[in-house]
Protein backbone atom coordinates (compact mmCIF):
# COMPACT_ATOMS: atom_id res chain seq x y z
CA UNK A 1 0.00 0.00 0.00
CA UNK A 2 1.18 3.55 -1.06
CA UNK A 3 2.02 5.55 1.66
CA UNK A 4 -0.41 9.08 1.32
CA UNK A 5 1.11 12.23 0.06
CA UNK A 6 1.56 15.12 2.81
CA UNK A 7 -0.94 18.22 2.03
CA UNK A 8 -0.28 21.47 1.96
CA UNK A 9 -1.75 22.94 5.01
CA UNK A 10 -3.33 26.21 3.14
CA UNK A 11 -4.56 24.22 0.32
CA UNK A 12 -6.10 21.66 2.15
CA UNK A 13 -8.73 18.89 1.20
CA UNK A 14 -11.75 20.52 0.53
CA UNK A 15 -15.08 19.47 -0.66
CA UNK A 16 -14.84 22.22 -3.63
CA UNK A 17 -11.39 21.38 -4.91
CA UNK A 18 -12.00 19.78 -8.06
CA UNK A 19 -8.20 19.04 -9.03
CA UNK A 20 -4.76 18.32 -7.36
CA UNK A 21 -1.23 19.60 -7.95
CA UNK A 22 1.65 18.09 -6.43
CA UNK A 23 4.60 19.71 -6.20
CA UNK A 24 7.97 18.44 -6.78
CA UNK A 25 8.88 17.71 -2.92
CA UNK A 26 5.57 15.81 -3.15
CA UNK A 27 2.76 17.70 -1.58
CA UNK A 28 -0.76 17.51 -2.45
CA UNK A 29 -2.71 20.84 -3.28
CA UNK A 30 -6.21 20.72 -3.28
CA UNK A 31 -7.43 23.73 -5.83
CA UNK A 32 -10.13 24.71 -7.91
CA UNK A 33 -9.78 24.25 -11.86
CA UNK A 34 -11.92 27.23 -11.98
CA UNK A 35 -10.02 30.04 -9.72
CA UNK A 36 -6.55 28.51 -11.86
CA UNK A 37 -8.20 29.00 -14.94
CA UNK A 38 -9.11 32.27 -14.42
CA UNK A 39 -5.36 33.84 -13.35
CA UNK A 40 -3.33 31.67 -15.85
CA UNK A 41 -4.15 30.64 -19.46
CA UNK A 42 -1.20 27.93 -18.34
CA UNK A 43 -3.32 26.18 -15.93
CA UNK A 44 -6.65 26.89 -18.64
CA UNK A 45 -4.71 25.07 -21.22
CA UNK A 46 -3.32 21.89 -19.07
CA UNK A 47 -7.21 21.42 -17.82
CA UNK A 48 -8.44 21.18 -21.64
CA UNK A 49 -6.00 18.53 -22.52
CA UNK A 50 -8.25 15.43 -23.33
CA UNK A 51 -8.02 12.19 -20.90
CA UNK A 52 -5.93 9.19 -22.24
CA UNK A 53 -7.60 7.04 -24.02
CA UNK A 54 -6.05 3.90 -22.76
CA UNK A 55 -6.36 3.51 -18.99
CA UNK A 56 -2.67 3.24 -17.93
CA UNK A 57 -1.36 6.20 -19.53
CA UNK A 58 -4.27 8.65 -17.06
CA UNK A 59 -3.51 10.63 -14.60
CA UNK A 60 -3.21 9.80 -11.22
CA UNK A 61 -6.07 10.62 -8.88
CA UNK A 62 -6.68 10.73 -5.32
CA UNK A 63 -10.13 11.21 -3.32
CA UNK A 64 -11.67 11.10 -6.66
CA UNK A 65 -9.84 13.67 -7.90
CA UNK A 66 -6.89 13.81 -10.97
CA UNK A 67 -3.26 14.62 -9.96
CA UNK A 68 -0.73 17.38 -11.61
CA UNK A 69 2.38 16.95 -11.04
CA UNK A 70 4.27 20.23 -11.23
CA UNK A 71 7.75 21.71 -11.73
CA UNK A 72 7.43 23.41 -8.41
CA UNK A 73 8.65 23.12 -5.03
CA UNK A 74 5.78 23.32 -2.38
CA UNK A 75 6.52 26.73 -0.79
CA UNK A 76 6.93 28.07 -3.86
CA UNK A 77 3.54 26.54 -5.57
CA UNK A 78 1.99 27.90 -2.66
CA UNK A 79 2.55 31.43 -3.16
CA UNK A 80 1.23 30.78 -6.66
CA UNK A 81 -1.32 29.32 -6.08
CA UNK A 82 -2.38 32.18 -3.42
CA UNK A 83 -2.21 34.64 -6.45
CA UNK A 84 -4.68 32.59 -8.23
CA UNK A 85 -7.37 33.15 -4.92
CA UNK A 86 -9.29 35.98 -4.33
CA UNK A 87 -8.00 37.68 -1.47
CA UNK A 88 -11.08 37.24 0.62
CA UNK A 89 -10.68 33.50 0.05
CA UNK A 90 -6.66 33.54 0.78
CA UNK A 91 -5.73 32.34 4.43
CA UNK A 92 -2.34 33.67 3.76
CA UNK A 93 -0.54 36.63 2.53
CA UNK A 94 2.09 35.99 -0.69
CA UNK A 95 5.29 36.70 1.35
CA UNK A 96 8.18 37.36 -0.34
CA UNK A 97 10.92 37.46 2.12
CA UNK A 98 14.54 37.96 0.15
CA UNK A 99 15.59 38.57 -3.55
CA UNK A 100 15.91 35.34 -4.44
CA UNK A 101 12.71 34.12 -3.61
CA UNK A 102 11.36 37.11 -5.41
CA UNK A 103 13.06 36.41 -8.47
CA UNK A 104 12.52 32.90 -8.63
CA UNK A 105 8.66 33.66 -7.88
CA UNK A 106 8.85 35.92 -10.49
CA UNK A 107 9.98 33.25 -13.18
CA UNK A 108 7.30 31.40 -12.17
CA UNK A 109 4.86 33.40 -12.78
CA UNK A 110 5.89 34.16 -16.12
CA UNK A 111 6.16 30.62 -16.98
CA UNK A 112 2.28 30.52 -16.03
CA UNK A 113 1.07 33.29 -17.73
CA UNK A 114 0.01 35.06 -14.74
CA UNK A 115 1.21 38.96 -15.93
CA UNK A 116 -1.34 40.58 -13.01
CA UNK A 117 0.33 38.96 -10.19
CA UNK A 118 3.91 39.13 -11.80
CA UNK A 119 3.20 43.08 -11.86
CA UNK A 120 1.67 42.93 -8.60
CA UNK A 121 5.32 41.41 -6.92
CA UNK A 122 7.05 43.92 -9.17
CA UNK A 123 4.79 46.60 -7.03
CA UNK A 124 5.75 44.72 -3.82
CA UNK A 125 9.65 45.07 -4.73
CA UNK A 126 9.60 48.66 -5.34
CA UNK A 127 7.97 49.67 -2.27
CA UNK A 128 10.14 47.51 -0.26
CA UNK A 129 13.66 47.72 0.92
CA UNK A 130 14.95 44.47 -0.60
CA UNK A 131 16.18 46.11 -4.50
CA UNK A 132 16.26 49.69 -2.88
CA UNK A 133 18.85 48.92 -0.18
CA UNK A 134 20.91 46.34 -2.01
CA UNK A 135 20.58 46.34 -5.99
CA UNK A 136 23.42 45.59 -7.08
CA UNK A 137 22.53 42.15 -5.56
CA UNK A 138 18.99 42.23 -7.42
CA UNK A 139 20.74 42.68 -10.42
CA UNK A 140 22.87 39.77 -9.91
CA UNK A 141 20.35 37.74 -9.00
CA UNK A 142 18.42 38.42 -11.73
CA UNK A 143 21.48 37.64 -14.05
CA UNK A 144 22.07 34.43 -12.72
CA UNK A 145 19.17 33.12 -13.09
CA UNK A 146 18.75 34.57 -16.39
CA UNK A 147 15.32 36.68 -15.68
CA UNK A 148 15.52 39.98 -18.34
CA UNK A 149 12.27 41.46 -16.78
CA UNK A 150 13.87 41.40 -13.04
CA UNK A 151 17.08 42.74 -14.64
CA UNK A 152 16.03 45.83 -16.42
CA UNK A 153 14.27 46.68 -13.05
CA UNK A 154 17.11 46.03 -10.84
CA UNK A 155 18.99 48.66 -13.44
CA UNK A 156 16.66 51.30 -12.03
CA UNK A 157 17.48 51.24 -9.09
CA UNK A 158 21.42 51.36 -10.21
CA UNK A 159 22.20 54.51 -9.14
CA UNK A 160 25.80 55.00 -9.22
CA UNK A 161 26.27 56.19 -5.46
CA UNK A 162 24.07 53.21 -3.87
CA UNK A 163 26.10 50.75 -6.24
CA UNK A 164 29.47 52.12 -4.64
CA UNK A 165 27.88 51.92 -1.29
CA UNK A 166 27.35 48.19 -1.29
CA UNK A 167 29.71 47.18 -3.76
CA UNK A 168 32.18 46.38 -0.82
CA UNK A 169 29.53 43.68 0.46
CA UNK A 170 30.78 40.79 -1.49
CA UNK A 171 28.50 38.44 -2.97
CA UNK A 172 29.06 35.15 -5.65
CA UNK A 173 25.78 37.04 -7.54
CA UNK A 174 28.27 39.89 -9.07
CA UNK A 175 30.09 37.37 -10.70
CA UNK A 176 27.29 36.76 -12.99
CA UNK A 177 27.81 40.42 -14.70
CA UNK A 178 30.95 42.40 -16.32
CA UNK A 179 31.77 45.74 -15.23
CA UNK A 180 31.06 46.78 -18.82
CA UNK A 181 27.58 45.32 -18.32
CA UNK A 182 26.73 47.06 -14.84
CA UNK A 183 28.18 50.63 -16.70
CA UNK A 184 25.55 49.59 -19.84
CA UNK A 185 22.87 49.40 -17.06
CA UNK A 186 24.01 52.26 -15.07
CA UNK A 187 23.45 53.92 -18.67
CA UNK A 188 19.59 52.13 -19.18
CA UNK A 189 18.84 53.86 -15.58
CA UNK A 190 19.92 57.75 -16.49
CA UNK A 191 18.03 56.85 -20.38
CA UNK A 192 14.89 56.18 -18.28
CA UNK A 193 15.28 59.41 -16.06
CA UNK A 194 15.89 61.08 -19.07
CA UNK A 195 12.88 60.04 -20.62
CA UNK A 196 10.73 60.82 -17.50
CA UNK A 197 12.34 64.28 -17.40
CA UNK A 198 11.62 65.44 -20.41
CA UNK A 199 7.61 65.09 -19.75
CA UNK A 200 5.35 67.99 -18.68
CA UNK A 201 3.40 66.40 -15.74
CA UNK A 202 0.81 69.24 -15.28
CA UNK A 203 -0.15 69.31 -18.74
CA UNK A 204 -0.61 65.77 -19.30
CA UNK A 205 -2.61 65.62 -15.99
CA UNK A 206 -5.07 68.43 -16.28
CA UNK A 207 -7.73 66.44 -14.52
CA UNK A 208 -11.09 68.81 -14.06
CA UNK A 209 -12.81 69.85 -16.41
CA UNK A 210 -14.91 72.32 -13.66
CA UNK A 211 -12.62 74.96 -12.98
CA UNK A 212 -9.69 74.99 -10.71
CA UNK A 213 -10.13 73.04 -7.53
CA UNK A 214 -9.90 74.99 -4.41
CA UNK A 215 -8.16 72.15 -2.40
CA UNK A 216 -4.64 72.03 -3.73
CA UNK A 217 -3.66 67.88 -4.30
CA UNK A 218 -3.08 67.51 -7.84
CA UNK A 219 0.46 69.66 -8.17
CA UNK A 220 1.59 68.42 -4.73
CA UNK A 221 0.83 64.64 -5.47
CA UNK A 222 2.35 65.09 -8.89
CA UNK A 223 5.50 66.77 -7.50
CA UNK A 224 5.75 64.18 -5.05
CA UNK A 225 5.80 61.98 -8.16
CA UNK A 226 8.42 63.57 -10.28
CA UNK A 227 10.82 63.62 -7.02
CA UNK A 228 9.93 60.05 -6.19
CA UNK A 229 10.65 59.23 -9.78
CA UNK A 230 14.32 60.51 -9.60
CA UNK A 231 15.37 57.70 -7.26
CA UNK A 232 13.04 55.36 -8.44
CA UNK A 233 11.84 55.48 -12.42
CA UNK A 234 9.07 52.94 -12.13
CA UNK A 235 4.92 53.41 -12.35
CA UNK A 236 4.99 51.40 -8.96
CA UNK A 237 6.01 55.67 -7.43
CA UNK A 238 2.61 56.43 -7.93
CA UNK A 239 0.73 54.06 -5.87
CA UNK A 240 3.78 54.89 -2.48
CA UNK A 241 1.66 56.15 0.81
CA UNK A 242 4.41 58.91 1.14
CA UNK A 243 3.91 60.16 -2.70
CA UNK A 244 -0.02 59.94 -2.23
CA UNK A 245 -0.28 61.91 0.92
CA UNK A 246 -1.50 64.99 -0.68
CA UNK A 247 -4.76 62.61 -2.28
CA UNK A 248 -5.44 61.46 1.08
CA UNK A 249 -8.87 62.42 2.78
CA UNK A 250 -9.73 64.74 0.06
CA UNK A 251 -13.00 65.81 0.65
CA UNK A 252 -13.79 67.67 -2.51
CA UNK A 253 -17.09 66.93 -3.89
CA UNK A 254 -16.13 67.96 -7.74
CA UNK A 255 -12.93 65.71 -7.91
CA UNK A 256 -12.40 63.50 -5.23
CA UNK A 257 -13.25 60.67 -7.48
CA UNK A 258 -11.08 61.73 -9.83
CA UNK A 259 -8.45 61.91 -7.64
CA UNK A 260 -8.48 58.30 -6.46
CA UNK A 261 -8.11 57.13 -10.26
CA UNK A 262 -5.23 59.83 -10.76
CA UNK A 263 -2.32 57.22 -9.63
CA UNK A 264 -3.50 54.40 -11.93
CA UNK A 265 -3.42 56.70 -14.98
CA UNK A 266 0.20 58.41 -13.28
CA UNK A 267 1.50 54.74 -13.30
CA UNK A 268 0.49 53.76 -16.60
CA UNK A 269 1.71 57.08 -18.25
CA UNK A 270 5.03 56.32 -16.76
CA UNK A 271 5.64 53.05 -18.05
CA UNK A 272 4.96 53.82 -21.44
CA UNK A 273 6.82 56.50 -21.15
CA UNK A 274 9.75 54.27 -20.37
CA UNK A 275 8.41 52.25 -23.17
CA UNK A 276 11.16 52.81 -25.99
CA UNK A 277 13.74 52.63 -23.32
CA UNK A 278 12.67 49.39 -22.31
CA UNK A 279 12.03 47.56 -25.56
CA UNK A 280 15.70 49.07 -26.60
CA UNK A 281 17.35 47.54 -23.39
CA UNK A 282 15.29 44.26 -24.49
CA UNK A 283 18.33 43.73 -26.92
CA UNK A 284 20.68 44.80 -24.41
CA UNK A 285 19.85 42.14 -21.61
CA UNK A 286 19.34 39.38 -24.32
CA UNK A 287 23.02 39.92 -23.81
CA UNK A 288 24.01 38.53 -20.40
CA UNK A 289 21.18 36.38 -19.93
CA UNK A 290 22.79 33.92 -22.76
CA UNK A 291 25.76 34.80 -22.45
CA UNK A 292 26.95 35.23 -26.28
CA UNK A 293 27.50 39.00 -26.47
CA UNK A 294 27.57 41.90 -23.90
CA UNK A 295 24.36 42.70 -21.72
CA UNK A 296 23.63 45.67 -23.64
CA UNK A 297 25.84 46.05 -26.85
CA UNK A 298 23.38 47.51 -29.55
Amino acid sequence: MTARQPTSPVFARNPKADIILRSADNVDFYARKSLLSYASSVFESMFEIPAPVHPADQDETKDGRHIIQLAEDSAMLERVLLFCYPRNVSVEPVKVEDLETAVILLRILDKYDMEDSYKCVLTILSTSLLVKDDPLRAFGVACRIKDRKMAKFAARFLERSKVHQTVHKLNPDYDCFTFLELLRAEEYREKCLHALESKNWKKQFAISGHGACNIPWREPYLANVANALRNNPCGAVAYDPEVQTPLKGLKCTICSEAADAVPAFVSAFIERALGEVSELARLWFNGVLTRKRSFFAD
